[in-house]
């Protein structure tokens, strides 16, 4: 064969590649444009009924010198009550015990006392028995602080839940979105799922909390009235729309 006829030859297979790689690459061009990324979010709440309770009690001795005696005395309290938890309220439990002191001083600066204080923090779920307690809590006691809250258990139950109910609103968004766009099929191509919830927390002041729990269980039945917490969660979502 002459040197033409194999240039010929040659040039007619590179010509046939060529233009089989632009078939190729416009085949793939149509398909990417048939092809179509929508992104969009859904979110779901729930309201949840808190169902623990923390409590903080604190007991204070003044005392004009740190002494071995007022320090005895402030743990013999403390003694004292945490027996008379476990014989008589059984589902209360400490969560917290802890000492602190500081010096009292008068207006011109001079150390004329000391504080020593005890406070211990308590945890339960029920809130009839709570009421009780501090309704009979010793004089030398007072609660510092109240805090009701959802607790692990029935967040992480509540939040499964929800992830159920936004992974069925997210296909039926997508059902929508592929209806109204006129395409024949979805694809989720990418999904992102958030949760934040917040507490509705409500505090009794020091000096009012034992007279305001007392009165309480006086008028309905000893029970305490929890708050509510709501979470929150939401879920962006990516998917895909084909015609095929």
């Amino acid at each position: 064969m002459n040197k033409r006829g194999l240039l010929g030859r040659i040039c007619f297979v590179v010509g046939m590649f060529f233009i089989g790689q632009v078939q190729a690459d416009n085949s793939v061009s149509t398909q990417l444009d048939n092809l179509s990324k929508v992104s969009y979010q859904v979110t779901t709440e729930l309201v949840v009924k808190e169902d623990r309770v923390q409590v903080v009690l604190n007991t204070q001795i003044q005392t004009n010198k740190l002494t071995k005696k007022a320090r005895q005395t402030l743990e013999q309290r403390i003694d004292d009550l945490i027996p008379q938890l476990a014989k008589h309220y059984p589902a209360l439990k400490v969560v917290g015990n802890q000492r602190n002191s500081y010096a009292n001083y008068s207006n011109e600066g001079k150390v004329v006392g000391w504080t020593l204080e005890a406070s211990l923090t308590l945890e339960s779920g029920d809130f009839a028995e709570v009421a009780i307690f501090i309704s009979e809590l010793p004089n030398d006691f007072s609660v510092q602080n109240t805090n009701f809250f959802v607790s692990t258990e029935m967040r992480k139950q509540q939040e499964a839940e929800m992830v159920k109910t936004l992974l069925a609103l997210a296909q039926q968004q997508a059902e929508v979105i592929k209806t109204e766009l006129h395409r024949e099929r979805y694809h989720i191509i990418n999904i992102n799922l958030n949760n934040s919830g917040y507490m509705a927390t409500r505090a009794m002041p020091m000096r009012l909390a034992k007279t305001a729990v007392a009165e309480q269980a006086a008028n309905d039945g000893l029970s305490f009235t929890p708050g509510e917490t709501r979470l929150m969660m939401s879920v962006d979502v990516v998917i895909s729309l084909s015609e095929k």
